[in-house]
C-alpha cells in the first residue's frame, strides 16, 4: 500500500505507547482488505487537546490505552452501551466530526466466551488486578451472569475500591487469596508474568485445580508461566495473544464496517511474537 493524500489515518492513543503491538495488527489487516489507511502510535500527555486533533486532522479512529480509558469519556460525542457500563472506552470512531466510543476490550472478550462455549451464569471467577483489563473483564463477566471477585494488592487498594464501586463486585486483598470450590475460572489481569520478569507467577500455583479454565491478559509470552503451570495441573488455559487479536478484530470492525481478517491479525502477532522470543 503507498500512502498518499487519501490514505485514511488511525492510531493509538496513550502514554506511553511505544511498545504497543496494535500497529503490528492492524496495518496486517489494513494490507489483507486491501484498505488504503495505516495505522500509528500517538503519544499522548495532553488528552483534551489530542481529542481535539483527532477531528481537527480528520483522523478516522483510534485505540484509547493507558491511562486514557477513563478520562477521555466526557469528550466524546457518543458513548456505546458497554463503553458506559464498563466507564471505560478503548475504540473510538470519527464519524463526520463525531466521536463515538465504545469498548472493545468487552466485546471481545464476550466474543471469545462464546466462541468457547463457557456458560458461567452464577459460576464465580476470580480476577486478579484492578486496571483496565480488569475492569473490561469484570464488565464482560457480569454480562454473561458470572459472579466476579477481584483480588488486587493492598499497595494499589484504592483502584480495587473504584472498580468494585463502579461494577458491583466485591475485593479482597492478594495476600487473602483463595479458590472456592465451584470457581470457574482465574483470570490474570496484573501485568505479574510479562517480559522481562517472565518466571513470576501472580498466584500460587498449589491454588490451581484441574477443573479451572485459566486465562492471562499477558501476550508476550504466548505461553507464560501461569498459563503453563496451569495446563500441568489440567487447566483449560487462554493466551492474552487471544484476547488481543479479538480486542483488535472489533476495533476494526467498528471502524470500517468490514468483517477483520482475524485468521492474519492471528498470524501477524504469533509470528512477530516468536521472532522476537528466539
Amino acid at each position: 500500500m503507498e500512502i498518499d493524500g487519501k490514505t485514511g489515518i488511525y492510531g493509538l492513543i496513550g502514554h506511553p505507547v511505544a511498545h504497543s503491538l496494535s500497529p503490528l495488527i492492524q496495518n496486517a489487516a489494513f494490507r489483507a482488505c486491501d484498505l488504503n489507511a495505516v495505522y500509528v502510535t500517538f503519544d499522548v500527555e495532553d488528552l483534551p487537546r489530542a481529542v481535539d486533533g483527532i477531528r481537527g486532522l480528520n483522523l478516522k479512529g483510534v485505540n484509547v490505552t493507558l491511562p486514557w480509558k477513563h478520562e477521555i469519556l466526557p469528550l466524546l460525542d457518543e458513548i456505546s452501551e458497554t463503553g458506559r457500563i464498563s466507564r471505560a472506552v478503548n475504540t473510538v470512531a470519527n464519524r463526520g466530526k463525531r466521536l463515538i466510543g465504545t469498548n472493545t476490550d468487552v466485546t471481545g472478550l464476550l466474543r471469545l466466551f462464546r466462541e468457547k462455549g463457557f456458560n458461567w451464569r452464577d459460576k464465580p471467577v476470580i480476577v486478579l488486578g484492578a486496571g483496565g483489563a480488569a475492569r473490561a473483564v469484570v464488565t464482560a463477566l457480569k454480562s454473561i451472569g458470572a459472579k466476579p471477585s477481584i483480588y488486587n494488592r493492598n499497595l494499589d487498594r484504592h483502584l480495587a475500591v473504584t472498580l468494585s464501586r463502579d461494577l458491583d463486585c466485591p475485593f479482597h486483598p492478594l495476600e487473602s487469596i483463595t479458590i472456592p470450590e465451584g470457581t470457574a475460572a482465574v483470570i490474570n489481569c496484573t501485568p505479574v508474568g510479562m517480559a522481562p520478569d517472565t518466571e513470576a507467577l501472580p498466584l500460587p500455583v498449589s491454588l490451581l485445580q484441574k477443573d479451572l479454565v485459566v486465562m492471562d491478559a499477558v501476550y508476550a509470552p504466548v505461553h507464560t508461566r501461569l498459563l503453563r503451570e496451569a495446563e500441568k495441573v489440567g487447566c483449560r488455559v487462554i493466551s492474552g495473544t487471544e484476547w488481543l487479536v479479538a480486542q483488535g478484530a472489533d476495533s476494526f470492525r467498528f471502524w470500517t464496517g468490514l468483517e477483520p481478517p482475524e485468521n492474519i491479525m492471528r498470524k501477524t502477532l504469533l509470528e512477530w511474537i516468536k521472532h522476537h522470543e528466539s
